[in-house]
């Protein structure tokens, strides 16, 4: 019985700590020819807590897209203006009240940019030139969607944006071959 239990428990685990995007239309190896859509390719610092995850929304249409559990991202979006609303944890999230923006457009690959936050470890606190800083706090958006309304003080909420696109767009070629002919655009987050 008491393994039972434990095998149980590691499916839930596994289950719950499922890795890339959380909705299948978002995902990167479908076509982005026709249909409107398009990737945006970025890096996360490593959270050591529970995984890394980002949280984006489309400003057009309020529709909300998830990647998780890994540090390099892609996801395969509706062309549109995005708000980066959550960075850095699946469990609890960094929001902001004044979030990053990105913009989507058809049939194209933009990298948004490699996202620095001093609560992902020795790596993101490397000294390398920010393009630009916004401010995010720690929030739990739970079961509901909900949270409290993040406060913008203090050096542990400084989210910076810096241009590294070689390890991302490196690994997003390795994953999906298929794009392999599209060209990459820079188009740093905003």
């Amino acid at each position: 019985m008491k393994k039972h239990c434990i095998v149980l428990a590691l499916t839930l685990l596994v289950a719950g700590c499922a890795l890339g995007p959380n909705k299948p239309d978002s995902d990167p190896a479908l076509p982005i020819s026709g249909g409107g859509f398009g990737i945006a390719v970025g890096r996360m610092c490593r959270d050591h807590s529970i995984g890394p995850g980002i949280t984006v929304r489309n400003l057009g249409t309020g529709q909300e897209y998830s990647y998780f559990g890994a540090v390099n991202f892609a996801l395969r979006l509706p062309a549109g203006t995005y708000a980066l609303l959550s960075i850095g944890r699946q469990d609890g999230s960094q929001s902001s009240s004044d979030p990053f923006r990105f913009d989507v457009t058809t049939g194209t690959i933009r990298y948004i940019g490699t996202f620095l936050y001093p609560w992902g470890g020795r790596d993101c606190n490397r000294a390398v030139p920010r393009i630009l800083t916004k401010y995010y706090q720690h929030s739990y958006r739970g079961l509901l969607g909900n949270s409290y309304p993040p406060r913008v003080s203090g050096s542990l909420s400084r989210v910076s944006v810096v241009d590294e696109p070689d390890i991302p767009i490196r690994d997003f070629r390795e994953r999906y071959s298929q794009h392999a002919n599209t060209t990459v655009e820079t188009a740093i987050a905003y």
